[in-house]
């Protein structure tokens, strides 16, 4: 059961210069992007060690994957 104020899940990022700072935006979810996560989707029910799908996908990764959602005329990130 959840109660008000408590948090749903816990995020940890691992980067490879962890004093760089993460920063987290509201994306739309453009044919783009939609295509590259469908490529991906399922892909761990038949592939061990996915690790080394990592360049695969690196390169079907569009040139820019997300575009900031806008709310009431306010882009996300702002």
């Amino acid at each position: 059961m959840l109660k008000r104020g408590e948090p749903w899940f816990y995020v940890r990022f691992e980067l490879e210069d962890p004093t760089r700072q993460v920063r987290l935006v509201e994306a739309e979810m453009t044919a783009a992007l939609r295509t590259y996560c469908d490529s991906m989707d399922g892909v761990v029910n038949y592939v061990n060690r996915t690790f080394s799908l990592f360049r695969t996908a690196e390169r079907r990764r569009p040139p820019r994957l997300l575009v900031p959602a806008e709310r009431a005329g306010v882009r996300a990130g702002s």
